[in-house]
């Protein structure tokens, strides 16, 4: 199984645009090839988010990003300092 995790900072509205946008868009992520699980982890005191999709292969989850074209929500969740990287789940338990 593979990680997409995706941390990034957000701004006054980030977290409120960042759900709304989350919600109306998960289920067509959920219909996805290899697709296993989301969370969206969040502090809202310093405004510090992450988000984890798990994925059967890291083909499926490269192929979800082919697909958006490298877009991230950004543009639409007022979100800063993003960054993404994907990891081999090693262990879960």
């Amino acid at each position: 199984m593979f990680a997409h995790v995706v941390t990034a900072q957000a701004q006054a509205e980030g977290l409120d645009s960042l759900l709304h946008f989350t919600r109306e868009h998960l289920s067509g992520v959920r219909r996805q090839p290899g697709f296993r699980g989301f969370y969206l982890l969040s502090d809202p005191a310093s405004g510090k988010l992450m988000t984890i999709s798990l994925w059967e292969t890291l083909e499926h989850q490269q192929a979800l990003t082919a697909q958006l074209g490298g877009q991230t929500a950004a543009p639409a969740t007022a979100l800063t300092a993003i960054q993404s990287n994907a990891y081999e789940v090693t262990l879960s338990a």
